[in-house]
């Protein structure tokens, strides 16, 4: 019914990562217990809120959502997305509304805000009042699709990222790539995070980010056109990370 947030270690070279690709984050994910009684519980709500408000500046009409992962009747893993009304963020907003531990279905009104629903007042607000469901549109990311296959962070269950993962990535591009084959075999998120182990933000891994997204998301097809060879230093130091020296 309650969670917190834990400090992720990555975070710093996640969002170096991210802005340097161009991408935006815009949506929160939650696993939830099958068969409540409500879609998502109070405290989702406002955390959920909270990261919508933090990453659009506040911006009330935006694309963020909060992803819902749960259990159908057939026990098949389902995603539902929402999105939080203008009037939620606006109440998170402005401290109005907090968790209800032991009614999590309903937000509590904070005194001295005052809520009117459906003209009257009341001191507790059903959550349904603060979602909206969104349809999913299927999306294959330039940086996150199906092809790559580098490991993921945060996969107890599968194989951890490591230098061996790394040299599997850039095994069949030989000792001296081309820009392209080296782009395409950079060209996967959580290999540029892992890459953070030796590369910091602010020491050149914004850098190589902002390098591959020239080629990941080159207007041209193929990505190539005129890509520039990536700087000596930066090429050396990957490819001496993956056993290739």
């Amino acid at each position: 019914k309650s969670f917190s947030l834990l400090e992720d270690p990555r975070e710093a070279a996640v969002d170096a990562v991210a802005n340097s690709l161009g991408l935006v984050r815009v949506g929160f994910i939650v696993s939830h217990p099958p068969s409540t009684d409500f879609v998502l519980n109070s405290t989702e709500i406002c955390v959920g809120a909270e990261q919508s408000l933090e990453a659009t500046q506040g911006e009330r009409e935006s694309p963020f959502v909060v992803v819902r992962v749960t259990l159908n009747e057939e026990g098949n893993v389902i995603f539902e997305p929402y999105t939080l009304t203008p009037t939620c963020l606006d109440m998170v907003a402005e401290g109005a509304i907090e968790p209800m531990i032991d009614n999590p279905s309903h937000c509590s009104v904070v005194s001295p805000f005052k809520a009117i629903v459906e003209a009257k007042e009341t001191h507790v607000i059903d959550n349904d009042f603060f979602i909206k469901s969104v349809p999913i549109v299927n999306h294959d990311s330039k940086v996150a699709g199906p092809t790559n296959s580098f490991p993921r962070f945060n996969r107890s269950l599968t194989e951890a990222p490591s230098n061996t993962a790394l040299k599997n990535a850039l095994k069949g591009i030989g000792r001296n790539p081309s820009p392209a084959d080296l782009a395409r075999a950079l060209s996967d998120f959580h290999l540029l995070v892992y890459l953070s182990e030796v590369i910091n933000p602010g020491s050149g891994l914004e850098d190589i980010c902002k390098w591959v997204a020239k080629f990941a998301f080159a207007e041209n097809s193929d990505g190539t056109g005129t890509l520039e060879p990536l700087q000596e230093g930066y090429k050396m130091l990957i490819m001496n990370m993956a056993g290739f020296s």
